[in-house]
């Protein structure tokens, strides 16, 4: 009901080029308008449209939220297409540092799973413009993403020493999402050195974030180490909810 099917692309592409650049783009903008009518419409789809209507802000954030999704569904190469693009739109669509580096930042977490070395540079490029900003924020995000890449590679006393330093800043900045991934992380890493009396302190925070940002994982996460703690110190464990 809201398209028209060509038999071949040939077609199609001949009614495109009939059109002017300003009525081209007017369509793509009203495309990208009825796409967000519709509950079922992929985030991809509006932001390939809002991009060609050059509503570039748009854009990045549909892009943005395709990565998300894809994420979610554990599309890892469509999550970093997303972004990548949704990247290369930034700058022009004159995005903040702060926004231009959280997407940075949610590629590098991206990445992670395939590409180390790559992560590692995005996260490197942020420290570097959060400290010439003075950006405190983004500076504590920055290095609780290069403490997640240094445990994904088996440093764990490196990851927990930069996290000791980073939890106190994102309780004071109120930055719940991004604690509870250095909690979780934290976690972790008090548990592979049995140090179970700090995985109990983790365990209790984790709960509390858990609960802010009402997230399963995160509540499944935090009654792990509560019940790994119990289990060191004799007690029954908490049954799974």
């Amino acid at each position: 009901p809201y398209g028209l099917r060509f038999r071949h692309g040939v077609f199609r592409e001949g009614l495109i080029d009939q059109q002017s650049h300003l009525r081209r783009r007017r369509l793509h903008a009203e495309i990208a308008r009825l796409l967000r009518t519709r509950p079922a419409t992929r985030a991809a789809d509006v932001a390939f449209h809002a991009e060609r209507a050059g509503d570039l802000a748009a854009a990045c954030e549909g892009y943005e939220r395709a990565a998300e999704t894809a994420l979610a569904a554990h599309a890892l190469p469509e999550a970093i297409r997303c972004l990548r693009r949704a990247l290369s739109l930034a700058e022009s669509a004159e995005l903040s540092p702060e926004r231009q580096d959280e997407l940075r930042l949610a590629l590098a977490n991206s990445l992670k799973w395939t590409n180390v070395t790559a992560a590692e540079q995005e996260v490197a490029r942020v420290l570097t413009r959060a400290r010439i900003r003075g950006d405190a924020l983004t500076l504590a995000r920055a290095r609780q993403c290069e403490a997640v890449l240094l445990y994904e590679v088996g440093e764990r006393n490196a990851c927990l020493a930069i996290l000791e330093t980073v939890i106190p800043e994102l309780e004071a900045a109120n930055d719940v999402r991004t604690l509870a991934s250095a909690l979780t992380y934290a976690g972790y890493c008090h548990g592979s050195r049995s140090d179970f009396e700090r995985l109990g302190v983790i365990a209790d925070r984790l709960t509390q974030v858990a609960a802010d940002l009402d997230v399963p994982t995160l509540r499944a996460a935090a009654l792990n180490f509560k019940s790994t703690t119990l289990a060191a110190q004799g007690e029954p464990t908490i049954a799974p909810m």
